[in-house]
């Protein structure tokens, strides 16, 4: 077993992690930046390459930008966050080029109107252009880390669990796959910046392997709430044959522009344009709370995690390599990923959801007689295993949260319920875990602080 101290712990090392750790060491705290993947790697690596600019037209104050985004997110958005992300969404692409990645700029080396296209979702051209794409935002990524010398990287490394103590988060217990080695991690603040899970419904996805919603779960089980888990975007350009490349993706909506049109083989149109996307602004977000956290630890006294608390989440952890029992961990997640697209995928009715909770609610019992080889180093089957632990409660999340929104609404498409329903549904669905129910959805109603249906 190693042990690290740090200031900040980052968990997960996309643009969003990165972008929190470097600002918080350029604030003087010392930061490790753990990644299950490489640095830089994950979804930020096979992005398309374009990024919302916002609007070049500060007069306006990002409402146009606004409205697009709460338009484009059917009303559930938090539209004081989206005021924000629309007014600061253009420090994103100078602070990319800070770390050392690079944006399209014109002939006066600018910013301006002849370098931005206006992509699905967006009634205007605001979207800018990386010419390098996903694996030069990711190599910037990996060079604004290394020029940092009080930033440690893990590589290859997954959390089994935070080291909590009340309401307390004091670092986190890791499994480092290269080495085998166990790793304990004590931290003044954590910050999860795990990315999506869209891992759970393999083959179907474009996301990265890596992404198994383990910040979904960690957030769950540390007390925080998620929110409209049932908004899962799926990207309708994938091969259905043959069976060894069903899933892959080729192509994105935005190359639809805002006025594409999707049909079937018979010509007929099932979908109206695309919904907007703005994934690459994760960073802004994570850029304050590398900020705030920063700001946060300077000057204060933090407690550390016991010998008592490390030593109960180590023999956890060791307690699950070595088992011998009747199922291989990477059949259940087979069964997990093909039960998430045939019962809780794109087109959702009642029967199939509940269909779907029986089959994970039989998954955790099954994961309860797991075999795990009996060795710690480059151990895939224990990592497997830890992924599971992540995927569970996110699948039963989605599925929960879609059974509970009776109405079609955003991305969530419900076959008994097809219209949008603004009467009873302009709610949010907060889903949280705690030790009596378990994982509980309850809904919320939507702050509509500066847009309404119809007033757009």
């Amino acid at each position: 077993m190693i042990e690290k101290s740090c200031d900040l712990l980052c968990i997960g090392s996309g643009g969003a992690g990165i972008t929190a750790a470097i600002v918080a060491s350029e604030k003087g705290a010392d930061v490790i930046l753990l990644s299950k993947d490489h640095t830089g790697y994950g979804n930020t690596r096979i992005i398309g390459g374009i990024m919302a600019q916002g609007d070049l037209d500060t007069s306006r104050q990002g409402k146009d930008f606004l409205r697009d985004m709460v338009v484009g997110g059917d009303y559930l958005n938090n539209q004081k966050l989206c005021l924000i992300l629309a007014n600061e969404a253009h420090n994103a692409p100078i602070l990319l080029e800070r770390f050392g990645g690079m944006v399209k700029r014109d002939s006066q080396g600018k910013i301006s109107a002849d370098v931005l296209m206006q992509a699905g979702g967006h009634t205007s051209p605001r979207s800018l252009f990386l010419p390098a794409a996903g694996p030069g935002i990711g190599q910037g990524l990996r060079f604004g880390v290394s020029g940092r010398k009080n930033i440690r990287t893990l590589e290859k490394t997954i959390v089994f669990d935070l080291l909590k103590e009340g309401k307390k988060i004091l670092g986190a217990v890791c499994y480092q796959l290269t080495s085998g080695e166990i790793i304990v991690i004590k931290a003044k603040k954590t910050l999860i910046a795990t990315g999506g899970g869209g891992w759970i419904y393999y083959p179907h996805t474009d996301d990265s392997r890596v992404s198994t919603g383990d910040g979904f779960t960690l957030a769950l089980d540390a007390g925080a709430e998620l929110v409209d888990m049932e908004q899962v975007q799926y990207i309708p350009f994938a091969l259905t044959h043959p069976s060894g490349m069903v899933g892959i993706i080729v192509g994105e909506p935005f190359t639809a522009g805002p006025a594409g049109l999707l049909k079937n083989v018979h010509g007929k149109e099932i979908l109206s344009g695309v919904s907007l996307k703005t994934r690459a602004q994760v960073a802004n977000f994570r850029k304050r709370a590398g900020e705030r956290a920063a700001a946060e630890i300077t000057g204060r006294d933090y407690p550390e995690a016991g010998k008592s608390l490390i030593d109960f989440q180590v023999q956890r952890l060791k307690g699950m390599v070595g088992k011998n029992g009747k199922y291989r961990v990477i059949e259940l997640k087979r069964e997990l990923q093909t039960a998430m697209w045939e019962k809780v995928g794109p087109a959702r009715e009642e029967k199939k959801l509940k269909e779907g909770l029986e089959i994970f609610s039989s998954i955790e019992e099954k994961f309860k007689d797991i075999t795990i080889p009996a060795t710690y180093k480059y151990n895939t089957e224990l990592l497997d295993a830890l992924e599971l632990r992540f995927m569970l409660p996110v699948a039963k999340s989605v599925a929960l949260s879609a059974l509970a929104r009776k109405e079609s609404r955003g991305a969530h498409v419900r076959l008994d319920y097809p219209e949008r329903d603004d009467r009873h549904w302009l709610k949010n669905i907060i889903v949280n875990r705690n030790a009596t129910k378990g994982i509980h959805v309850r809904t919320r109603p939507i702050e509509l602080t500066h847009l309404h249906p119809g007033s757009e």
